[in-house]
């Protein structure tokens, strides 16, 4: 409980600060990015996106597709998944995805992005004291059963049983990678919102146009 209370204080309280030395640790989870398209394309376009963010799921229905059709299955551009979590709710529906398996990562993205009015809405209503209380427990079971039904319930619609998602959930090295993958985009990108694009090295103002990804492109075949 104390490794976890490190953590919550590091999302809470830290917001580009260093981490303590507990979460300098490997993690014995992989919560790495993961990787959309031809590892070996010559652009990286990494996104930045926290689960419960609305912009970040308007981002995967509306403009991915198009992104992915033009660049990244014609094997000019992978694209980068980092979390970027900007509450619990978040911390959670990350872990969840990545309990999944590799090669069915970015299909759990899709369906946490579908539905999350239904999950996600559950705590929106939490700030301050209750989000150290929430992520404190460790398990979301006793202390959050609302919020733990609805993500038992969208495992339940990918196939996970409530043991699986149990595991997920409750899972402190796993909720601690992500904090830290938050830890690290602030440190070394100055990430301060989601969703964030960095295009071959570069900071975006926004989503990637076509002319930005066409020039990427183009600058790599010089």
């Amino acid at each position: 409980m104390l490794r976890h209370s490190f953590a919550a204080a590091a999302f809470l309280f830290g917001l580009g600060a260093a981490l303590p030395a507990a979460l300098a640790q490997d993690a014995a989870v992989d919560a790495s990015p993961k990787t959309l398209g031809d590892p070996d394309a010559p652009v990286t376009l990494i996104e930045f996106a926290s689960m419960s963010c609305p912009h970040c799921a308007a981002f995967h229905s509306q403009r991915l597709p198009e992104i992915k059709e033009a660049f990244i299955d014609t094997g000019m551009v992978k694209l980068e998944f980092r979390d970027f979590p900007l509450n619990g709710a978040a911390v959670f529906g990350g872990a969840l995805a990545h309990c999944a398996a590799p090669d069915r990562y970015f299909g759990w993205l899709d369906l946490i992005f579908e539905t999350q009015r239904e999950w996600a809405t559950a705590a929106f209503g939490m700030t301050g004291e209750s989000w150290s209380a929430f992520l404190e427990t460790g398990c979301p079971r006793g202390e959050w059963p609302e919020i733990w039904e609805k993500l038992a319930e969208l495992g339940g619609k990918g196939g996970m049983s409530e043991r699986r998602v149990g595991e997920c959930l409750c899972d402190v090295d796993l909720q601690n990678a992500l904090l830290r993958s938050r830890a690290e985009a602030i440190a070394e990108y100055d990430i301060d919102h989601t969703p964030s694009f960095v295009l071959d090295g570069r900071r975006l103002d926004g989503p990637p146009t076509d002319r930005e990804l066409e020039r990427a492109v183009a600058a790599r075949a010089e």
